[in-house]
C-alpha cells in the first residue's frame, strides 16, 4: 500500500490532477484546496485508508497537519521560498515517520520553474551561510 501526496499552488491545478488520476480505480484519490469543506474527514480517510492513495493538495495544507502516514510527495510546482517548501516535507517527515520518504520535484528544464528551483538553492545556500557565520560569531565572542 502507497500514500502519496501531490502539492500545487493552485487550486485549479489540483483538480485538473484529480481529474486526470480518476482512471487510477483501485486506488482512493482525495483532493483539499483552500474551499475544502470537512477537511478532518478527508484527512482521517487518507490515514486511515487500507489501499493505495494519493492526496493532491494545494498550500493551505503545509501547515499544522501530521501526515507521516505517506512515504511520497510531489511538488508539482515549487513554491519560492526554501521555508514553504520545507513546510510542505514537513508534513510528513515527522516524528513518528517509519518509511523511507522520497520527495519529488517535478521541473522542466530551461523553463522558468527551473529557475525557481536555482532561486530555492540559492536561498538555502545563503541561510546555511548566515547560521554559519552567526555560529562562528559566537564562538569568536566567547573567547
Amino acid at each position: 500500500m502507497t500514500k502519496l501526496i501531490i502539492f500545487t499552488k493552485y487550486a485549479r491545478m489540483a483538480e485538473i490532477i484529480a481529474r486526470e488520476l480518476s482512471f487510477l480505480k483501485e486506488t482512493n484519490i482525495y483532493l483539499i484546496t483552500g474551499k475544502t469543506p470537512l477537511r478532518t474527514k478527508i484527512l482521517s480517510d487518507f490515514k486511515d485508508s487500507s489501499k493505495d492513495t494519493i492526496l493532491i493538495a494545494t498550500d493551505c495544507l503545509s501547515q499544522g497537519q501530521n501526515l507521516q502516514e505517506a512515504s511520497i510527495i510531489i511538488h508539482f510546482d515549487l513554491p519560492w521560498t526554501p521555508a514553504s517548501l520545507e513546510q510542505r516535507n514537513g508534513r510528513i517527515d515527522r516524528i513518528g515517520q517509519t518509511q523511507k520518504l522520497r520527495i519529488i520535484n517535478l521541473v522542466t528544464e530551461n523553463t522558468f520553474e527551473e529557475r525557481v528551483l536555482n532561486i530555492i538553492n540559492e536561498k538555502s545556500d545563503y541561510i546555511n551561510k548566515v547560521v554559519n557565520f552567526k555560529d562562528f560569531l559566537s564562538k569568536i565572542l566567547k573567547k
